[in-house]
């Protein structure tokens, strides 16, 4: 829908991203006009780390008819997260910092800005509402994933269970429900103080989550030797050091400025992980046994 509007209003690819670069200097270059390569590398291990640790994200495996098509689908989604990456953040980014740069307070309007400036309303509504659907398609995988976990995993499992509760699964989903509507004013009034800073908020829960959960999830897809002891420790210890990380950051302190938070606590998860199992006996085999056809 944009596409031919941007167009007409601003050029070509190659004139836009030149253009852009007299403007702003360093704009088109790997770090931008302010980023240091330790921030970048740090920004890009958060969203591999993101993408991950986002169970949301592995379910949707499931609902492929076959394992052909689930593995199929991977190439192509990478093929089409590059395209919209070379066009929506590069272009359509370049194209905001020309022509709407200087009518926003926050580099999160640029593309709201940029769709109700070029495009007739009906056109805007649509392209605009296509970004709410994208949102709302996560948030309520989130949100539905959190209800599941704090009903089944946490209460069911490792409350109920090992004291011999029995309830039945309409007391769940009543949980479940409740914790949904929880979760999701928590995370409302979380964004209400300052809506500008939205993506660092994310980037810094990204960070805690995958510090929290990646080598957890890693080592005990891949390896019998993981401990009981070492995933709990590695996850305490991840999060731990993220959280300082990021307080230390919001501080203001510059060494911990320029380095985001999910490298350290990823180190710390991940030697925690390698100390503690050497020290410690692994997961008994008949708890393994469903996972691993093979000895590992």
């Amino acid at each position: 829908i944009l596409a031919p509007y941007v167009l007409e209003h601003a050029g070509s690819w190659f004139s836009v991203l030149s253009r852009v670069e007299e403007v702003a200097p360093g704009w088109t270059s790997p770090r931008g006009t302010s980023w240091s390569w330790t921030y970048l590398v740090s920004w890009n291990v958060v969203w591999f780390v993101a993408y991950c640790t986002r169970v949301e994200l592995v379910t949707k495996m499931f609902a492929a008819r076959d394992h052909r098509i689930a593995r199929c689908s991977l190439p192509w989604t990478i093929l089409l997260v590059m395209i919209f990456l070379l066009y929506g953040n590069l272009y359509l980014g370049g194209v905001a910092r020309l022509l709407v740069w200087d009518q926003i307070a926050s580099p999160d309007q640029a593309f709201p800005t940029l769709v109700g400036a070029l495009l007739p309303p009906i056109l805007a509504a649509i392209a605009l509402t296509g970004v709410a659907a994208a949102a709302m398609s996560t948030t309520d995988s989130l949100l539905l994933m959190s209800g599941a976990a704090v009903a089944h995993d946490i209460l069911r499992r490792c409350i109920h269970e090992p004291q011999g509760v029995t309830r039945d699964e309409r007391y769940y989903l009543r949980v479940s429900r409740f914790a949904i509507v929880a979760i999701g004013v928590l995370a409302l009034l979380g964004s209400l103080p300052d809506i500008a800073l939205i993506l660092q908020i994310v980037s810094y829960a990204v960070a805690i989550v995958g510090s929290t959960f990646f080598f957890p999830l890693l080592v005990g897809l891949t390896s019998r030797r993981v401990s009981r002891e070492a995933a709990i420790a590695s996850s305490v210890g991840g999060t731990i050091t993220t959280v300082l990380w990021i307080a230390w950051t919001l501080m203001g302190l510059h060494w911990a400025a320029d380095v985001h938070p999910v490298i350290p606590g990823m180190v710390v998860a991940g030697l925690l992980m390698l100390v503690v199992s050497v020290f410690t006996a692994p997961v008994s085999e008949t708890a393994t046994d469903e996972f691993f056809l093979e000895r590992t």
